[in-house]
């Protein structure tokens, strides 16, 4: 599979995680270099500008080269909770996935029962490789413009 903007696979994983971290990563269309950052729109984040002048002066320098790429919407990582919840194959613990998705703090009970089952792993690889799709989906989308 061709990954857009001619990023390399160590490229996209390192994407993946910034993602995951609730960071924005920035793609020059031009270069394929990727420069990440904390999501500035987020005003907790205002305290670290200091620490992160140097990627801000890049991004205000080659803005009109660049693609912004945020963070999956929670409305998503929630769907792949339930994904990963369809695909165990026992039926006691796939109820148990499902009660926490419907349940009070559903992100959080998600994770506890995965770590009850000794599932975690299973879920990061998981959640990893459909990330990855998904942010190879919105670089495609900006590789067309």
């Amino acid at each position: 599979m061709k990954i857009p903007f001619n990023l390399t696979e160590s490229q996209l994983e390192e994407m993946v995680d910034y993602l995951q971290s609730s960071m924005v990563c920035y793609v020059n269309k031009d270069t394929g270099k990727v420069i990440s950052t904390l999501d500035f729109d987020n005003p907790d984040a205002e305290d670290y500008v200091d620490m992160w002048q140097d990627a801000l002066d890049e991004i205000e320098e080659t803005k009109d080269q660049l693609v912004k790429i945020t963070s999956m919407p929670s409305r998503k990582g929630y769907q792949i909770m339930e994904a990963f919840a369809e695909q165990v194959q026992q039926p006691a613990i796939k109820d148990r996935l499902f009660f926490r998705l419907n349940s009070r703090g559903p992100f959080r009970g998600f994770k506890d029962e995965l770590a009850y089952h000794d599932m975690l792993d299973a879920w990061y690889s998981f959640q990893k490789e459909v990330y990855k799709k998904w942010l190879i989906s919105q670089l495609e989308y900006y590789s067309e413009d």
